[in-house]
């Protein structure tokens, strides 16, 4: 379960940051910091958490710890 839930993550992350990207690379009057700018970083930023998260709960690590 938590494997999908990685996995599911990655598609809306990628996108997220090829937005961020295309839009710092603008230049003169269309490089804008506006809503849109910090909808996508929150986004990013959230997902990040959700895939490190995810990633460590099911790392060898945190299962051992879990069971102990």
């Amino acid at each position: 379960m938590l494997e999908k839930a990685l996995a599911d993550t990655n598609s809306p992350l990628s996108v997220a940051e090829e937005c961020l990207t295309r839009r710092e690379k603008r230049m003169g009057i269309d490089l804008v910091h506006d809503d849109v700018e910090r909808h996508l970083t929150k986004v990013n930023v959230e997902l990040s958490g959700y895939d490190d998260e995810f990633a460590y709960k099911l790392s060898p690590f945190y299962r051992t710890s879990v069971i102990r």
